[in-house]
């Protein structure tokens, strides 16, 4: 479980991120949160990566009261979750095995035969047999694909996702997003931000509607609070 009470953000430029968001985001389940350009969304995915910190107001993500991590604490949480974000492309340099490796070599507190994972890995996202391939010899959406197959290598609990299918046609978008479904089946916490509302009709996901840095709507299983 998430929540979120009375966060605010606000940028050096004085622009607000976040208005005074208070809500709990269920765990085990796709949670997505929608809303158009501008309304937050990737502001509140990078605070639940702990990439940014809020203004005011306080995180907790399980056990982690996130706004008392410091230090190696940081990159402890970091690494025990999984993030894909349009700024970590995938390093050309690197075959598609060595690319999904990383976070393994990274984490030296991960027990297991690397090649087994990392090809186990690339089968969840059907990619198993480009394991040799360079990035660049690859289609879009199995680019994106490997991005998830980075993030998910070290079976991390929660996987967050900003913006995922931008720019993709629809027919790869859904896709990608079955690919998330199927990691919450098995119960993990994954939440996705997204424009696209296509994605929105399952009653079965959790839906954050936001609109200038504020809670719209909360739907399906997600408790919106009211700040205090």
């Amino acid at each position: 479980m998430i929540s979120i009470e009375n966060v605010t953000v606000q940028y050096p430029n004085g622009q607000l991120g976040l208005r005074k968001l208070s809500l709990t985001i269920p765990g085990q389940h796709l949670v997505f949160i929608s809303g158009p350009s501008g309304a937050g969304k990737t502001t509140l995915a990078k605070l639940l990566a702990l990439r940014i910190r809020p203004t005011e107001g306080r995180i907790t993500v399980a056990d982690n009261d996130l706004d008392e991590l410091q230090g190696r604490q940081i990159a402890r949480y970091r690494r025990s979750i999984g993030s894909i974000f349009q700024d970590m492309p995938l390093l050309e340099n690197k075959t598609v095995g060595e690319n999904v490796a990383l976070p393994l070599l990274i984490n030296k507190n991960v027990k297991t035969d690397m090649i087994q994972q990392v090809s186990n890995t690339l089968d969840v996202v059907g990619l198993r047999n480009k394991l040799n391939y360079s990035p660049i010899d690859l289609t879009d959406s199995e680019q994106q694909r490997v991005r998830i197959a980075r993030a998910i290598v070290t079976k991390p609990t929660l996987i967050i996702a900003d913006e995922p299918t931008i720019n993709m046609d629809p027919q790869l978008s859904i896709k990608i997003m079955q690919i998330f479904k199927r990691l919450a089946d098995r119960k993990l916490t994954v939440v996705v931000t997204t424009h696209d509302r296509t994605h929105l009709a399952d009653p079965r996901n959790p839906v954050i509607e936001m609109q200038g840095g504020q809670v719209f709507d909360a739907m399906q299983g997600v408790v919106r609070r009211r700040a205090r």
